[in-house]
């Protein structure tokens, strides 16, 4: 065992509580696979990796790394690193992902939707192409129940555009054909202003008449 590997071991045994001393090896190779799937997976993204399987390691606190332990001795440390209670390697916030290096200063282990929550996007920070794209196409198909629709028809109510808003939504708008179904929910609406509009005609009329 080289002396570098014998520092890891014991920076992992440090961290554990109960763990069999015989499994210690096999353990801290486990986790050498999964530090190593972490930085293939970032590498691949364009990401500059400097983090250390030292400072992996050092990443996990002892809560973390002991229910990993418990998960590795129970014989289901893959299956939850497939599920969603898996540990991940991931950033300490959204600017640390903008800088593109995930190292000791940028980087934290921590659960799936922690991870989430660091990586959101920063109000006002302007979506890539790619990520509108694949945000419109989970979207597509997918109807908004009706108490949802209800509130935001709601927040809309005496809502008023200036004049640049609508010319930046009618330029939007031009070129784009309408599927059958959205023309014919405009034409019933269309139908359906004027026919209140020539009943309340109608009803003035008579009123004035009388």
């Amino acid at each position: 065992m080289q002396p570098k590997h014998i520092l890891i071991t014991i920076q992992v045994q440090n961290k554990l509580v109960d763990f069999p001393h015989d499994q210690l090896d096999e353990f801290t190779e486990k986790l050498f696979k999964f530090y190593s799937r972490s930085a293939r997976y970032q590498t691949n993204k364009g990401v500059q990796f400097e983090l250390t399987f030292s400072q992996y390691i050092s990443k996990f606190s002892s809560q973390q790394l002991n229910s990993f332990a418990r998960s590795y001795l129970g014989g289901t440390i893959e299956g939850r690193q497939r599920s969603k209670y898996k540990f991940v390697l991931s950033w300490a916030s959204r600017q640390d992902k903008l800088s593109g290096v995930m190292n000791d200063a940028t980087a934290i282990i921590c659960g799936e939707k922690e991870s989430k929550t660091n990586c959101r996007y920063l109000p006002g920070e302007e979506r890539s192409e790619l990520t509108r794209k694949r945000m419109s196409a989970k979207k597509k198909g997918k109807k908004r129940p009706e108490e949802v629709k209800a509130k935001i028809a709601e927040t809309k109510k005496g809502q008023t555009y200036d004049e640049t808003h609508r010319a930046n939504i009618s330029a939007g708008l031009k070129g784009k054909p309408k599927s059958a179904e959205s023309n014919a929910k405009r034409a019933a609406a269309s139908k359906a202003r004027w026919a209140a509009y020539r009943e309340a005609k109608a009803f003035t009329q008579s009123e004035a008449h009388k």
